[in-house]
């Protein structure tokens, strides 16, 4: 195990997907840059997604849709 599997989370990234009518959401912890990078890269389209991150001088929160297409 390597070190960035121990560190704390700096983030959470909820992601919400419509199923029918209501959306169903998600919560993934992410504990480093590349977590929420690839948590972010490969969110379907349509996909709501809102970023928690936390740091030493607060934290800061940012939501977004998901609709580029994936490259194959």
């Amino acid at each position: 195990m390597d070190s960035d599997d121990q560190a704390e989370p700096f983030g959470v990234v909820l992601v919400s997907r419509r199923e029918g009518r209501e959306f169903v959401d998600s919560e993934h912890k992410v504990r480093t840059l590349q977590e929420l990078y690839d948590l972010c890269r490969h969110a379907a389209p349509g996909q709501l997604m809102k970023v928690l991150l936390r740091g030493p001088q607060g934290e800061i929160r940012l939501d977004f849709d998901s609709y580029m297409p994936r490259r194959p």
